[in-house]
């Protein structure tokens, strides 16, 4: 979310709607991501759209090693409710 401004005028020149309900789809990304740049694609997300759901689709079966490097505290998820 470096350029958030750009990607916002990107999406309304190709005529995305923020005022529908959208459905926003992540597939194993916010996981692994810093908690700061986690927070700020959701945060995002709360800003540019009027009424969504975020599904995030994430590894199962994951090594041990992996999940306590993902479920660290300085990684996502935080409450993002409006």
């Amino acid at each position: 979310m470096r350029d958030s401004l750009t990607l916002n005028t990107l999406l309304q020149s190709v005529k995305v709607d923020e005022t529908k309900p959208t459905l926003l789809i992540s597939e194993v990304v916010l996981t692994y991501m810093g908690r700061s740049s986690c927070n700020r694609v959701i945060q995002w997300i709360l800003d540019f759209f009027q009424e969504c759901i975020l599904c995030t689709y994430e590894q199962v079966l994951v090594l041990k090693e992996i999940f306590l490097l993902i479920s660290n505290s300085k990684y996502c998820f935080i409450d993002f409710t409006r």
